[in-house]
């Protein structure tokens, strides 16, 4: 593999987003600070806010 495909290859998708794009999965830690520090409880283009509500309903729980 040349130098450059191996400083540029990325890696493939791990998950599924709401949208059903491909992404990649954090710890469990990063996604509860994330959701601590950008949760919203308005529609978003991707969730409702029943869907945003649930998440962070499991989020706090998983970390509690």
């Amino acid at each position: 593999m040349s130098r450059a495909k191996q400083l540029f290859n990325q890696p493939q998708p791990t998950t599924r987003n709401h949208g059903d794009y491909g992404a990649y999965e954090r710890l469990v830690e990063e996604q509860y600070i994330q959701m601590l520090l950008t949760n919203t409880l308005n529609n978003t283009f991707y969730a409702d806010t029943q869907q945003l509500m649930d998440d962070a309903m499991v989020s706090h729980q998983e970390m509690a």
